[in-house]
């Protein structure tokens, strides 16, 4: 038996979407608009979103540019449309930032969350650690916690609780730059892990 009845024949997906120049930011706001707005419904986190904004362009105040020169790339995602899509996600219950109270039964269930860690440079190593960071942190935040014992036997007994879903099951790495060429909710069916 499945351990998700509402998403059967579909993967919880887990997307880290990396942004770090204007141009990223902008066509990120068309990749997140894409995934949320063909992402499949259900009960539970049906998917995770987790953006990555390079700290060179990052998400610094305008107080903070004012006060130093230094800082006026930071000011790219703060009035970008991405960060607008985000706020809209967040304030009109599309998306949610954490698991936790009302949130768990929302009609379109994903998680949303932006970060901004590092400042990559081209070609270099530090490419990876936005990539890195997000597998670390869906593997071993507690909000992703799960019993993968049950979750492998996909079935319960008088003596285990039933079976919790998993948070998600399959990390696909994104640049701000992809462009959506098929739906959220087909690339889940892609990697059903049941099938």
């Amino acid at each position: 038996s499945s351990t998700t009845t509402t998403h059967k024949n579909h993967a919880k997906m887990a997307y880290l979407i990396t942004v770090h120049n204007r141009r990223t930011i902008h066509d990120g706001a068309h990749l997140l608009k894409s995934l949320m707005e063909t992402s499949q419904p259900g009960e539970q986190n049906t998917a995770v979103i987790l953006i990555h904004v390079d700290h060179r362009v990052g998400i610094a105040n305008p107080a903070e540019v004012a006060k130093n020169d230094t800082l006026k790339n930071q000011f790219l995602y703060h009035e970008s449309p991405l960060r607008r899509y985000v706020d809209a996600c967040l304030a009109n219950s599309c998306a949610h930032h954490k698991t936790t109270g009302a949130n768990k039964n929302k009609k379109n269930s994903v998680l949303l969350e932006v970060h901004s860690h590092f400042a990559p440079k081209w070609s270099k190593w530090s490419m990876n650690d936005p990539t890195l960071w997000a597998m670390e942190y869906l593997l071993y935040h507690p909000q992703f916690q799960h019993d993968t014992n049950q979750l492998r036997l996909g079935k319960s007994t008088t003596t285990n609780p039933p079976p919790v879903p998993a948070p998600w099951d399959t990390f696909i790495n994104l640049s701000g730059d992809t462009l959506p060429i098929t739906s959220a909710s087909r690339i889940s069916q892609l990697f059903n892990p049941i099938d």
